[in-house]
């Protein structure tokens, strides 16, 4: 990808992994465009790249615990890391660096970069995980044979005969190349690290801390589920079908054990019975360092410390709190709301509940779902105080022939017990006594994502009666 973010209508080529764009795009002809290769000018598919590099740029030029490196990297051996050069850095013409490692290479330049030697890879190390982030110009001299993204705030020149492994984007300025050979260097997907978490089914998805180093999630071994946490390190040997067999710490030992490294706590009823989950993944709520999961009993449990601390379940003030104790069913992934402190979590018996994060006060809805019942939590936007779920049947036989409706149903995210919500229909269901297929949650557009007041479209896919 070359790039070029100076104007405000850009031109983009698209290559299936190549990008071209430019200020104006000079050079074409007597250049050709050999296909698939497509240019964007001024479009939206332009425009999101720009908004995407500029995202990417803040990113990683505002991450922190970076390792002061001296310039020029002559001769230098680096292994992946966050490095940071206060001022200019450069790698002098018949010179070496060599990043050695299969993991990510991040280097944070405040001024300018000029590459005239080689970037070696050794180790397992790719192109595609390495980024030069320059806080001005960057220049790759005739004898540049460089590696990786490089994204600088304004020009990048190519002088004659140097080559790139990897992307140039310029934010502000221009991108000069004279007959260079620039190599798209798109990432295979590969095993970074793959454990076996004592053989049993992690059947929801996972969380991560802020910083990547740590998963949390739910498994299964067919009769009681456990919470996971599980911090991780690279390996250049394990595979999906040979992943290395990781034995659980306990839950004092694991904040200080040593990556890789596991600790498990399991899930328990108020009266310590087992309890199982296949359907909720752990909500991880990063603000107060606590985490919600339900169970296929009904049993809603909440735990913190978790990822900051010894993991420990609350086991006082209500908790954990059966949602439904009259007619449990397995529950949803609970979403915890920042804004009005509830949790909000549905089950497969069609109901949508408010939990308080602090009493475990429960506030049911009217029944919403009269079809499979909830398969996924719903999707709660704090700055308007709206909780949106997805009923696969509303029961009411008022869609086409006598079926009931697919619906989605707006919750205030203080609603009152027995509330049934504004309902809108979303297509056919199945008449009653037939299933119908199950209603996933939708998705909202970059304008409502965008607004302050929740103005915007939300995209579902109805019919649950039929083909969606």
């Amino acid at each position: 990808m070359v790039c070029n973010f100076e104007q405000t209508a850009p031109v983009c080529l698209r290559y299936p992994a190549l990008s071209f764009r430019v200020k104006s795009l000079t050079g074409f002809p007597p250049g050709v465009l050999t296909p698939p290769a497509v240019e964007h000018l001024g479009d939206p598919v332009a425009g999101q790249a720009q908004a995407d590099a500029l995202t990417a740029y803040t990113y990683y030029q505002g991450l922190t615990g970076a390792t002061g490196i001296t310039s020029p990297l002559d001769g230098q051996t680096l292994t992946p890391g966050l490095y940071k050069a206060a001022s200019s850095l450069a790698l002098s013409a018949g010179a070496t660096v060599t990043l050695n490692g299969n993991g990510t290479y991040i280097f944070q330049i405040g001024s300018t970069l000029d590459i005239a030697g080689t970037v070696v890879l050794a180790g397992g190390a790719a192109a595609g995980n390495v980024i030069w982030l320059v806080g001005s110009s960057a220049t790759l001299e005739e004898t540049a044979i460089a590696a990786g993204d490089i994204v600088a705030q304004a020009s990048i020149t190519f002088d004659d005969g140097a080559a790139l492994a990897g992307r140039a984007i310029a934010l502000t300025a221009a991108v000069t190349m004279i007959d260079n050979a620039i190599t798209t260097v798109d990432t295979v997907p590969s095993v970074y690290w793959a454990y076996n978490t004592e053989g049993d089914k992690i059947l929801t998805s996972p969380a991560f801390s802020l910083d990547g180093t740590q998963v949390l999630f739910v498994q299964t071994d067919g009769v009681q589920g456990s919470l996971v946490l599980l911090k991780w390190a690279p390996s250049t040997t394990e595979t999906t079908g040979s992943p290395a067999t990781l034995t659980r710490v306990t839950r004092s030992s694991y904040p200080t054990c040593t990556a890789p490294c596991m600790t498990t706590a399991l899930l328990k009823a108020a009266g310590g019975t087992a309890d199982d989950d296949a359907t909720s993944s752990a909500f991880y709520d990063y603000s107060n360092d606590t985490a919600y999961v339900g169970d296929n009993s009904g049993w809603l449990h909440k735990f913190t410390p978790v990822l900051n601390g010894v993991l420990t379940e609350v086991r006082t003030h209500g908790w954990p709190v059966q949602v439904n104790p009259g007619a449990p069913t397995a529950l949803t992934t609970p979403i915890h709301d920042s804004a009005s402190g509830n949790v909000f979590v549905e089950d497969v018996g069609g109901y949508l509940y408010l939990v308080d994060s602090t009493t475990g006060a429960v506030t049911p809805s009217a029944q919403l779902d009269f079809g499979v019942g909830f398969v996924q939590g719903p999707i709660v936007d704090s700055t308007a105080g709206l909780v949106y779920v997805f009923a696969s049947s509303d029961g009411s036989g008022s869609c086409s022939d006598g079926a009931n409706c697919a619906a989605v149903y707006e919750f205030d995210t203080t609603f009152i017990a027995g509330a049934a919500g504004l309902k809108v229909v979303v297509g056919n269901s199945t008449l009653s006594g037939t299933l119908p297929n199950p209603m996933y949650i939708g998705a909202f557009d970059s304008t409502y994502e965008n607004s302050e007041n929740g103005t915007g479209n939300l995209y579902v896919c109805g019919d649950t009666g039929g083909p969606p």
